[in-house]
């Protein structure tokens, strides 16, 4: 019986130059489809011909995925890699991460992808989603892509709410004829079919006309505030807890105004001005002070 022949595996080795850059050969670096954020990865004739003339300057980032150690995975890069093998070299400089997890080499590849150059909106949006995969909450997203969390919760909003038409606008800027993120997110809130009419409605609109529109739509469909439903319930009464809060929200509302006024009109500096504002909210709610007490400062002579 003859032997089954054993077919040997290559494993990829690595070098280290004198100033102790680590390289690895092109054909050892496995891109895999779909892991770049970045649809567009061909590099322009300017990258090129300074990879022709420089070498590639900023290693490309790359993981091991199998303990045999068969290929090395690339992480970000992958502009790069085309212009090396464009500019027809055979090895490139790496920063290897070893082994790490898909949420791990996720968050590297989209810190790194901004750095080089700013993420698209669409490329932006696709990174959020593809961290919300990973487990990362929207205020985790927000750290490490540098965005603002409210930015982060209203574009998940509008992936997990928006109508096919609203998803679609809202992957675009407004100068491109898409749909500001905040007036997405709010119509997102709205029954798919409503979004879908308002689509054509917000789109290339600035923020204020965007959400005069979304408010339009809201009065049609009964919404009273966003994401909430009118309901039939009996209107607060001004002893019920619910018009007491009001109350206070109003007074609050109102503080600072007040203090500009103690200033302008009675030229006086207030000193504890944070306590005397909650102190009077204190007494708007338990009804020993009138609100209007309060918005007659705007009358001060």
């Amino acid at each position: 019986m003859a032997k089954k022949k054993i077919r040997k595996v290559k494993t990829v080795k690595t070098s280290t130059n004198k100033e102790g850059v680590q390289h690895a050969a092109i054909q050892d670096i496995e891109v895999e489809k779909g892991f770049n954020v970045r649809k567009n990865a061909k590099p322009d004739e300017e990258l090129i011909s300074s990879v022709k003339a420089n070498g590639v300057i900023h290693p490309v980032h790359v993981r091991w995925k199998d303990r045999k150690k068969t290929a090395l995975y690339l992480i970000d890069g992958e502009r790069r890699i085309n212009a090396a093998m464009e500019a027809g070299l055979g090895a490139v400089p790496i920063v290897q991460h070893g082994f790490i997890g898909d949420k791990e080499a996720m968050i590297i590849s989209l810190t790194a992808n901004d750095n080089q150059k700013k993420l698209t909106r669409k490329e932006q949006l696709e990174g959020f989603r593809r961290l919300k995969r990973q487990g990362l909450t929207a205020n985790q997203i927000s750290e490490v892509m540098a965005v603002d969390k409210r930015t982060v919760a209203e574009a998940l909003r509008v992936q997990e709410k928006g109508s096919k038409g609203m998803k679609k606008a809202a992957q675009k800027s407004v100068r491109e004829g898409g749909v500001n993120p905040r007036v997405a997110a709010r119509a997102a809130n709205l029954p798919k079919k409503t979004q879908d009419k308002l689509v054509n409605k917000v789109k290339g609109k600035p923020l204020t006309q965007g959400l005069a529109e979304v408010r339009k739509a809201e009065r049609k469909e009964g919404v009273k505030r966003p994401g909430r439903k009118a309901t039939t319930a009996t209107p607060a009464t001004k002893t019920s807890p619910q018009a007491k809060y009001q109350i206070a929200e109003d007074a609050a509302a109102r503080c600072k105004e007040m203090e500009d006024v103690i200033r302008r009109k009675l030229r006086l500096v207030p000193t504890h001005k944070v306590l005397t504002a909650q102190l009077w909210i204190i007494e708007v709610i338990k009804g020993k002070m009138n609100p209007q007490d309060v918005f007659s400062w705007n009358h001060v002579k």
